[in-house]
């Protein structure tokens, strides 16, 4: 009786129907089988965004590094991380003042085509800075650790040159807007081609919807 008792709950068990696999996105939870698509970045963690130039904690430069300053001098070669980001004395520097294109942000030439405006920037501060002795005055630090700061070489404030050239936007503050409006009213860098992307809206909508 129990064998038979045991084989009729193993029976019963096997002939109910097991709940349906269902797919869960940003959106809340899909139809079982249904399509998804093609998987956004948001599903999946956005990538974190390059911070505003806030106050915050010191220097990255050793776990025993001394906060600089506002108005202290670090020197030395200039190391490019990217357009508006460097590294000298082992300290990582984040210019005050811009926002540059991101290294894989792209921009649309008179031409017609499509290019990689954050590598062609990135490039041009190389060739103006790159390995070359630099000095940063300090403004602060931003939220992650960065100093934030103005990079001087030969005597050219670099920041300033960064946004005259028409590779930065002024950002931050009105320090460099009419540098910013002499670039665009001579078309240079960013300002000439057919179309571009404000640094912030590419890091905010175009890569996260990517």
């Amino acid at each position: 009786m129990k064998f038979l008792l045991r084989l009729f709950s193993l029976t019963a068990a096997a002939a109910e129907p097991r709940p349906s696999h269902t797919v869960r996105g940003a959106a809340g939870t899909r139809a079982p089988g249904a399509a998804t698509g093609r998987p956004r970045r948001a599903a999946f963690g956005k990538k974190p965004r390059k911070p505003k130039e806030a106050v915050g904690r010191r220097p990255e430069a050793g776990a025993g590094a001394r906060p600089l300053r506002t108005g202290a001098t670090i020197g030395g070669k200039a190391y490019i991380i990217d357009g508006d980001t460097i590294r000298v004395s082992r300290i990582k520097i984040r210019l005050a003042g811009l926002d540059a294109p991101e290294v894989d942000q792209v921009a649309k030439h008179q031409d017609g085509y499509w290019f990689r405006q954050g590598q062609r920037v990135k490039s041009a501060l190389i060739g103006k800075i790159g390995g070359k002795v630099v000095r940063v005055a300090v403004h602060g630090y931003d939220r992650y650790g960065r100093v934030i700061g103005t990079v001087m070489h030969e005597g050219r404030d670099i920041n300033e040159w960064l946004v005259w050239k028409g590779y930065a936007i002024a950002a931050y503050g009105e320090q460099y807007r009419r540098v910013e409006l002499d670039a665009q009213r001579a078309q240079r860098g960013m300002w000439g081609h057919a179309a571009q992307y404000d640094p912030r809206t590419w890091r905010h909508e175009i890569q996260d919807d990517s």
